[in-house]
């Protein structure tokens, strides 16, 4: 839910931002490819360049991402390397949850930002 509402936000804040449909389509598909890159969905946080890796913090997808395998897997003994150990996720869920929060309300002040400067310009 919290990764939806940061979703929304940043699609708002992209809205205002540009005013072509088309333009806005294709910068929401450009900003959605790094967050799924570094999110730790398809590869290993671990494995991401180590002058490359600050970009994970940027990517809202990767506190949703470290929220749910805390879920599933968090202080359990599996048998084999826990997944939260695995997948280099060691932000704690209250702080992903915060920063989550805190990512939403920035897009959305920034939406309303972009709007007032566009209302005075016209």
């Amino acid at each position: 839910m919290l990764n939806s509402l940061v979703a929304t936000s940043i699609g708002i804040f992209i809205g205002a931002a540009v005013t072509n449909q088309s333009a806005a389509t294709n910068i929401q598909s450009l900003a959605l490819a790094p967050f799924i890159l570094f999110s730790g969905i398809s590869t290993n946080l671990g494995s991401i360049f180590v002058w490359l890796r600050w970009l994970q913090y940027l990517s809202p997808m990767r506190y949703a991402m470290e929220i749910l395998i805390r879920n599933e897997f968090g202080g359990k003994n599996l048998g084999f390397e826990n997944p939260v150990d695995a997948l280099y996720y060691n932000f704690g869920t209250g702080n992903c949850v915060v920063v989550l929060l805190v990512m939403a309300l920035l897009y959305r002040v920034l939406s309303i930002i972009l709007l007032k400067l566009s209302a005075r310009a016209a």
